[in-house]
């Protein structure tokens, strides 16, 4: 076997004899591994910390979630295997904003993944566990992530470690009014334990997927081999998580340029190609109707801030960026990321370049968001610049650890020259060059090589050693360390010795600094094992967790510790045989949740004929689980009674007008207005707000607040059906349902509705030029404006419709109504007059016997029948079937990238520096 390049011009030039030799040859012993193998064992206990954090027995207990938006979620992956499984991912549900479309706007590979586990382990345990997993898996990924990037170690198990400091990270800790709205956005930004208690878990899931493709993709760039591998992740972050999935794109792109762009094109271009189409039967059909979508418009991020506030606050905060004590992880953003970038243009370290690059580009993306013109609010990418940030602070503390590392090696190489010249002897603690076969190629950049490839990235390579990182050949152009004159010499050859005291060295830091940053996060997490334990003790918890009890006489006073602020009684117990009155002392968390209430009120609407509600909301109802709470009354009720409102806002066009009616029906401080730029009003158009509901088509109105109650008690067109008890005397006080007259599901219309003609297309063109101003005035409820229609009926540009006259015509009487979950039939005792069906429009409704449907205001749909029985069915559009068919492309795609992979014989290439 030849030398290996390094070796025969840097061994001394007169080797004294063997048996003076104190030799130490590395060979191919384990313990050259050991680095490897730590960090590894770090991923591993960060993966592990977390999992702990979130939990684990609370995780497997049979208790539906709860807790913010998370408690809402539940509906969804069990109304995916209930209706639309095994065939498709999406269709129609009446579930929620008079219909929307379930599974399109929203996220399939969580939800196929709890019905995936929910086949072993009950639903409520299935869901728990996939909300865990992206959090668990996320270290995990950022430890794939610099490991196919060749970063030297201990890189891998840093990146391990910063990413679980991320998903550690609660928010701006300032106090004052600005820092805690930063806080907020933060915990709802996407990707951090706190964003993921909070109901994003599909986010969380997304980046760890993410980075799991970054780093696969860059073996597959490299080695030509499993080419399937980071097609597939890429598809399943796609269908996890679409911003997220624009993320792994841009990644993609900078982790491809970094890796001969040009001689990887063809890999690249197939990898992207078939992970873009293993997504399409989601993306295809939800980018074809975003059109048909409602626009929080959620205010962008750091524009027209108030004080304190800016672009800056979020981007470059003092508790990132300064020092905040000697141990290395915590000296500040500052300084560690400029250790990275100092490194990186010495060595030309591409795993830091790659790192470097992608976070500066979501910063950027991130600051100047209005000027491209998204809809997507500017705080989601926020968070990639956070991992960045996280991540390049990892590569600044693992430059400092590989620096020690050769001072180490460099000083036992010092000693051990002196101690040789004090025994009047040639000093030599290396390979004597004859034996070539330990397969070390070229030395590192700190001069402590000569190091071993990471394994799996050629074929032939061999595992990587202590220090692996500039593993280069020294032909291949373009990589790694160079004979530059502005570049750091590597300096003589590393002995045996002199590499083993930097291992030793490395391996300590290593795991030293691991075990201190995982430390510290333990004692900064803040609120999070509180929000895991409210979250996952469920809604059917009814006991408050006890810490630090103890038993003791009643009336002693008992502390945790001594000298500690006396415990507070939690319960008394009976006496004892010898008279004595005993209480338990301790410390009470408040997890218990009212679920006797809460369940009194699902079965009085269970057992209620169906139809559909709409509810007074409020923060009192979090004493459920969550303020959304009786967003699952179609999940209790197995779609018995469905309700106005759900968690998918964005999903339905629909959603203004549900919340605009809700603010005129429910008490000051119970209404949310959540979306922005339409007008809402207040309680005292009450009168209004019931004739909106009847316009909605809504059968029930549900009320807790006792002045709801009293106008609900006196307005005639609600009768009261069913009260249930308050059982704590703490609001919501009892609830009360109520039957709303007059408010059929479909009518015959009084007037011929007008085309407004002209609209802009995308959700604010229907919306704010006609259905808002429409809905305002009630007065035009029953002469709706419409999209489109037949020729004979009156149009008019844009808005000019709202105010055109209409011409009266006799209702056509509509009975025999049925609704199922995909379908709308009725019949009408004549043809050739409008009717109005008042379940949300989308383009995916036909119509049979019939012309139309007809958007209608505000979201409805009207017909003209052109038979006495009618039947609306939900569909599939052409973008469905073209995303059907993309997907089945890409299924193939992945079969000829395996066969690809297989037959791939790349040449070695050259490593990172």
């Amino acid at each position: 076997m030849p030398t290996p390049i390094g070796l025969d011009d840097r061994r001394d030039p007169d080797p004294p004899p063997a048996a003076v030799r104190r030799r130490l040859r590395p060979a191919s012993g384990w313990w050259w591994h050991l680095d490897d193998w730590l960090g590894l064992v770090v991923a591993v206990a960060c993966a592990a910390f977390v999992a702990v954090l979130l939990e684990p027995g609370l995780l497997l207990r049979d208790t539906t979630p709860n807790g913010g938006d998370l408690g809402a979620h539940v509906w969804w992956p069990a109304y995916l295997r209930d209706h639309l499984l095994p065939w498709r991912l999406s269709g129609w549900s009446p579930d929620f904003y008079a219909g929307f479309p379930a599974g399109r706007f929203y996220f399939p590979v969580p939800a196929l993944t709890v019905v995936g586990l929910d086949l072993v382990m009950p639903y409520n345990v299935a869901f728990k566990m996939v909300v865990a997993l992206g959090p668990v898996l996320v270290p995990l990924g950022a430890y794939v992530f610099a490991r196919g990037l060749r970063a030297p170690n201990p890189t891998p198990a840093a990146f391990a470690v910063a990413a679980t400091a991320f998903l550690c990270f609660t928010g701006d800790p300032g106090t004052t009014p600005a820092a805690q709205v930063i806080a907020f956005n933060q915990r709802i930004m996407g990707g951090t334990l706190a964003s993921t208690l909070a109901g994003e878990f599909s986010f969380t899931l997304a980046i760890a997927l993410a980075l799991f493709f970054f780093g696969t993709l860059a073996i597959a760039l490299r080695t030509g081999r499993h080419l399937w591998l980071p097609a597939v992740l890429l598809g399943l972050c796609l269908t996890s998580h679409l911003v997220v999935g624009v993320f792994a794109g841009v990644g993609a792109l900078v982790v491809w340029a970094f890796h001969r762009p040009v001689r990887s094109f063809t890999r690249a271009a197939a990898i992207g190609t078939v992970g873009v189409a293993l997504s399409a039967v989601w993306v295809v059909p939800l980018l074809s109707t975003l059109s048909v979508t409602t626009d929080m418009r959620y205010g962008p991020i750091g524009v027209d801030p108030p004080e304190g506030q800016g672009f800056g606050a979020y981007l470059f905060p003092s508790y990132f960026f300064a020092p905040a004590s000697w141990a290395p992880y915590r000296w500040g953003a500052g300084l560690l990321i400029a250790v990275a970038v100092v490194a990186a243009v010495l060595w030309l370290r591409r795993s830091t370049l790659v790192v470097l690059v992608l976070t500066v580009a979501c910063g950027l993306v991130f600051r100047f968001w209005t000027d491209l013109g998204s809809h997507v609010w500017n705080l989601r990418v926020l968070s990639f610049w956070y991992i960045g940030v996280h991540l390049l602070m990892a590569v600044g503390v693992a430059e400092l650890v590989r620096g020690a590392a050769w001072g180490a090696g460099r000083a036992w190489r010092a000693a051990a020259e002196r101690r040789s010249a004090a025994d009047g002897e040639d000093w030599d603690d290396g390979d004597d060059g004859d034996d070539g076969d330990d397969g070390f190629g070229r030395y590192d950049e700190y001069g402590l090589g000569p190091v071993r490839g990471v394994p799996g990235d050629e074929p032939g390579d061999e595992p990587g050693g202590a220090l692996a990182g500039a593993r280069a050949d020294a032909d291949a152009p373009g990589d790694g360390p160079g004979p530059d004159w502005w570049r750091p010499s590597p300096g003589p050859p590393a002995t045996v010795g002199q590499r083993a005291a930097a291992m030793v060295v490395m391996l300590a830091l290593t795991a030293l600094l691991a075990v201190g940053a995982l430390s510290g996060l333990d004692d900064q997490k803040s609120f999070l094992p509180y929000w895991a334990k409210w979250n996952f003790t469920g809604y059917e918890n009814v006991t408050d967790e006890v810490t630090d009890s103890s038993v003791a006489p009643c009336g002693t006073e008992v502390t945790a510790a001594p000298g500690g602020v006396p415990l507070p009684v939690v319960s008394s117990l009976p006496v004892g045989g010898d008279g004595v009155a005993r209480c338990v002392f301790g410390n009470r968390v408040a997890l218990a949740k009212q679920w006797p209430e809460y369940r009194a009120l699902m079965d009085a609407l269970a057992d209620l004929p169906p139809g559909r509600a709409l509810w007074e909301g409020g923060p009192s109802l979090d004493k459920y689980g969550t303020p959304l709470s009786l967003m699952l009354i179609p999940h209790w009720t197995d779609g018995r009674i469905t309700s106005m409102e759900g968690v998918y806002f964005e999903a339905s066009a629909t959603t203004p007008y549900h919340f605009e009616t809700v603010s005129a029906l429910v008490a000051p401080g119970q209404n949310s207005n959540p979306v922005r730029g339409v007008p809402y009003r207040t309680q005292d158009d009450f009168d209004l707000g019931v004739r909106q509901l009847q316009a909605l088509g809504v059968d029930y109105f549900i009320a807790h607040t006792p002045t709801t109650k009293a106008k609900a008690d006196a307005d005639a067109r609600l009768t009261p059906l069913v009260s249930t008890p308050d059982r704590d005397g703490a609001d919501p006080q009892g609830w009360t349902v109520y039957r709303v007259a007059d408010a059929p599901l479909v009518e015959g219309l009084a007037f011929e509705p007008v085309v407004a003609e002209g609209v802009d297309r995308g959700p604010d063109g229907w919306e704010q030029q006609i259905a808002v101003p429409w809905w305002w005035f009630p007065g035009q409820y029953d002469a709706p404006v419409v999209a489109a229609g037949p020729d004979r009926w009156r149009r008019a540009d844009g808005a000019a419709a709202l105010t055109l006259a209409r011409r009266p015509v006799e209702p056509v009487r509509v009975r025999d109504v049925r609704v199922d979950e995909e379908s709308v039939r009725f019949r009408v005792d004549e043809v050739g007059k409008p009717v109005l069906v008042k379940v949300s429009w989308f383009p995916n409704w036909k119509a049979e016997g019939a012309l139309g449907p007809y958007r209608a205001t505000p979201n409805f749909m009207v017909v003209v029948p052109t038979r006495r029985e009618v039947t609306l069915r939900f569909g599939s559009t052409p973008a469905d079937w073209l995303g059907r068919l993309a997907t089945l492309a890409g299924l193939a795609g992945v079969a000829g990238l395996v066969v690809w992979g297989r037959r791939s014989t790349p040449r070695r290439a050259p490593a990172d520096g």
